[in-house]
């Protein structure tokens, strides 16, 4: 019997045609076995599902973290913005400390979120599915935050711009607040508000998981070991969240 041979796909053609979908810019993070933060650029991102809370990302066999990823319960997915070109190169070099320079922070699960990212998910991992030279993690979102800044692209290769005015009613103050409950000595740290009353300090991010920049222009120093994710609330749903 003659078999009709199947056709030789050419992998480097294949990647330039996978390359002209446009999509966005992600970093990828989880921990090792020791909790040692790992992360890589990657672009093979995509929702999954609503009801339950799920999304994919695709980490190839090859990458040096490859091994945390297929070990680690948890993971997030960090969407960059239009100004951070040079966080995207951090983490897809082959640098040996990637988080050195990087502010990020934990929220629920662990993993590394980068403070000043477009959008964030924390994730546990719902599924792990092998295929061919990639695994694809599907993750069970439990926590995310997002921002009005324009997302950064990637198209054939290189960064693409993307036009992003934002629609009617999207509005900065939806992405979390993030408040924090500082003891020492005995004592928590109380600010005041200017109305008369007292509140926690707040800040947009914490640089290098020990120096908390708060609103006004001051900076404290913390004790990253003895710092941990205390409350997670709405107010109302027209109200932003609140992480402390």
């Amino acid at each position: 019997m003659l078999t009709t041979p199947q056709p030789t796909i050419d992998p480097i053609a294949l990647r330039r045609a996978f390359g002209t979908f446009v999509t966005g810019v992600t970093v990828i993070t989880t921990r090792d076995a020791d909790g040692t933060p790992r992360g890589m650029t990657a672009n093979s991102f995509t929702s999954v599902s609503l009801d339950p809370p799920l999304l994919l990302v695709c980490v190839g066999k090859a990458a040096a973290s490859y091994a945390a990823f297929n070990a680690s319960d948890s993971f997030a997915v960090n969407l960059l913005h239009e100004g951070q070109t040079d966080v995207s190169a951090v983490f897809a070099s082959k640098a040996h400390d990637k988080f050195g320079s990087i502010s990020h922070d934990r929220v629920h699960t662990g993993a590394p979120i980068l403070n000043e990212c477009l959008t964030w998910f924390d994730c546990t991992v719902h599924n792990r599915v092998d295929a061919g030279d990639h695994v694809v993690l599907i993750g069970a979102v439990q926590a995310f935050g997002t921002s009005p800044s324009a997302p950064l692209g990637f198209c054939r290769g290189r960064y693409a711009s993307v036009k992003d005015p934002l629609p009617p009613g999207w509005l900065a103050s939806h992405s979390m607040i993030v408040g924090y409950l500082i003891e020492a000595e005995g004592n928590i740290l109380l600010r005041a508000n200017g109305k008369g009353g007292w509140v926690l300090p707040s800040a947009k991010s914490r640089k290098a998981e020990n120096e908390l920049k708060l609103e006004g222009g001051d900076a404290l120093t913390l004790l990253p070991d003895e710092t941990f994710l205390y409350s997670v609330f709405d107010v109302a749903d027209s109200d932003p969240g609140y992480l402390i």
